[in-house]
């Protein structure tokens, strides 16, 4: 049955369209079938949608007619066809922009204070021409659903596997659907509630001299003892994990002591040391992760990316990734973020999200060739032995992402691919580059859920928790929050100076070069995700001893207290030579303090199983 009258249109553009609008809102099942399919077609468009079948219910006898033109739907059943997927995302952003402002809306009057401009020109809100009281029902859903859901969150098992809990796997995948708001709101409290009572807060000494032996020597800390992430490994596994991880927000995990180095951590060599493990993290220095292949193959997606290496997944490495793990999860807590480069690979497993097909394009655009090659041979019908012509040489072995030869079956390596079993190959192909790097991951996972409650996370989408964890980087539009965030002392924000400053974090460098200034003001590379979450501001103040030869100076950082003294350079050009310079060539953490004891790891050899290096 179509319904083709005016009731469907959902323009509010006349009276009349918008009293039909009320009117069918208000239609109950009362009188429906048993049974019936429903296309629903709306009578404006110039070319007939279907947009949706939805199954309408009811008590009705079966030998009642239905009259086509009064065709009863709930309006639940009604918005449900209306609003596709990605118009109810666009809904959600709108709102979310508007809770992280206002809060939670306790009724719809906010619609008129979001952005209009998107409301009346977004391709999947304009396509339907939504009325203004399908929008309204459509947002009451919305935060009514979101509601229900804070409600029975106590009551579900989020970590469920899934086909376990039928009720957790439907929240997880509605999870685009929860406000960020809603969700920030749980998150923070299941934060609070899980903060350990007392902490370690321990000192430790790390020998960055010993760790850059590594990189010079082009060896693999295999076992994780001599690099930075190594060394504080080594001093941390084995303490209580509560008291030593589940911090409150903007303080430390523990103190760091730069061994020779004249340090007194008031914060900066804190977040320094954090900024460089995570640079190990993802070298040849450890064994963790590899380039992705599209970053290799400079192909596609991501190709600054890097992803788990597939072979590590002996005792010794999985400990090293649980215990990253652990480092997320503080990073959570303390709202010190991660410079971590990771894709949806590894963020999706985390929040029990499905790895699908297009996340493993993302990291290896080659990676289906054949499968590709399959499916576009099919399409043409060949004779099996056509096909099987055409597929010589193609076995049941295919290179892995890290390049190593991988057999998808007993005896793969000899098992020709023919029409017969082409199903079988692409089934077994898709299974393995899914579930490549399951191990590591899942091992991540359990270091995270050592120190924030699970149970969360999976509210998150996966871009969610890696903004969670990692920040947004640094960019030009970051700068508009860091503009906010910044004191002057010595300088008028009015002056040249400071103009030519703020010119050049937004127009002159790139994101990799405000991540690198942010790094050299503060020792870290990411900027917190709000004003909120900034633990200190950030301070511009006078340069006093260069005020004869203002272009004859650098800059002096102070990272403990995320200020830097700028000389009033005359010109854009000489602050940005000037800077670029001290940013890149001062990167060390020093003469700030007494020198700094410890054990020095340097002279350390390396035992006979950890001569292999990763370094290319």
């Amino acid at each position: 049955a179509k319904q083709k009258s005016a009731l469907l249109s959902s323009s509010s553009k006349s009276s009349k369209d918008g009293n039909n609008e009320k009117q069918f809102l208000r239609f109950d099942l009362q009188k429906a079938p048993t049974t019936r399919f429903v296309r629903i077609q709306l009578s404006k468009a110039k070319i007939p949608l279907v947009l949706n079948q939805v199954k309408v219910m009811g008590f009705a006898p079966k030998e009642d007619k239905l009259d086509q033109a009064k065709l009863p739907i709930s309006p639940y059943k009604l918005l449900t066809c209306m609003f596709t997927k990605q118009a109810d995302f666009v809904l959600v952003s709108l709102l979310n922009e508007y809770s992280e402002k206002n809060g939670l809306p306790d009724d719809l009057k906010f619609i008129s204070e979001l952005n209009q401009t998107v409301l009346t020109s977004n391709a999947h809100l304009t396509k339907y021409e939504y009325g203004s009281l399908s929008l309204m029902a459509r947002y009451s859903m919305l935060i009514k659903f979101n509601k229900t859901v804070e409600t029975i969150m106590p009551l579900v098992d989020m970590n469920a596997p899934k086909g376990y809990s039928s009720m957790a796997q439907n929240i997880r995948n509605s999870r685009s659907l929860i406000l960020w708001a809603m969700k920030k709101q749980m998150w923070d409290r299941g934060l609070r509630d899980t903060m350990s009572k007392s902490r370690t807060n321990p000192s430790i000494s790390l020998d960055q001299i010993g760790a850059r032996k590594l990189f010079e020597n082009r060896k693999t800390d295999h076992k994780g003892r001599i690099s930075l992430f190594g060394q504080l490994y080594q001093q941390t596994k084995d303490k209580n994990v509560d008291n030593m991880w589940k911090i409150p927000p903007n303080q430390r995990a523990f103190v760091v002591a730069y061994v020779g180095f004249h340090t007194a951590d008031a914060g900066g060599p804190y977040r320094d040391a954090l900024d460089k493990i995570c640079k190990e993290v993802e070298s040849p220095a450890l064994p963790l992760f590899m380039k992705s292949p599209n970053n290799k193959n400079k192909l596609g997606e991501n190709r600054h990316a890097v992803v788990p290496r597939p072979s590590s997944k002996q005792p010794h490495h999985l400990g090293m990734f649980q215990f990253l793990g652990r480092l997320m999860g503080m990073a959570i807590r303390s709202r010190n973020l991660l410079p971590l480069n990771f894709t949806s690979v590894v963020w999706k497993p985390i929040i029990n999200d499905h790895v699908g097909a297009s996340d493993i394009e993302a990291i290896d655009k080659m990676c289906f060739k054949t499968f590709d090659k399959i499916k576009s041979i099919e399409k043409a019908k060949p004779s099996p032995e056509l096909f099987d012509k055409q597929m010589e040489g193609i076995f049941f072995e295919i290179s892995g992402s890290d390049g190593k030869k991988v057999e998808l079956c007993r005896d793969g390596a000899n098992k020709q691919l023919s029409w017969a079993n082409r199903n079988e190959y692409m089934k077994l192909l898709l299974n393995f580059r899914i579930n490549e790097f399951d191990v590591q991951v899942k091992a991540i996972r359990k270091g995270l859920a050592e120190v924030v409650p699970l149970q969360f996370t999976s509210l998150f989408t996966w871009k969610e928790i890696m903004i969670q964890v990692c920040g947004r980087g640094m960019t030009r539009g970051d700068c508009d929050l860091l503009e906010r965030m910044t004191n002057y002392s010595g300088h008028q924000k009015t002056d040249q100076c400071i103009k030519n400053f703020w010119k050049m974090m937004r127009d002159v460098f790139n994101d990799e070069q405000r991540s690198q200034f942010i790094a050299f003001v503060w020792g870290r590379s990411r900027l917190p995700t709000s004003a909120s979450d900034f633990s200190q501001r950030f301070y511009i103040t006078g340069h006093s001893r260069s005020a004869g030869n203002p272009d004859g100076w650098f800059p002096i950082a102070h990272t403990c207290g995320f200020s830097i003294e700028l000389p009033k350079y005359t010109t854009l050009d000489v602050m940005v030579k000037k800077i670029t310079w001290a940013m890149q060539n001062c990167g060390s953490v020093d003469a700030d303090g007494g020198i700094s004891s410890g054990t020095r790891v340097e002279d350390n050899t390396l035992s006979d199983d950890e001569i292999d290096s990763f370094f290319e």
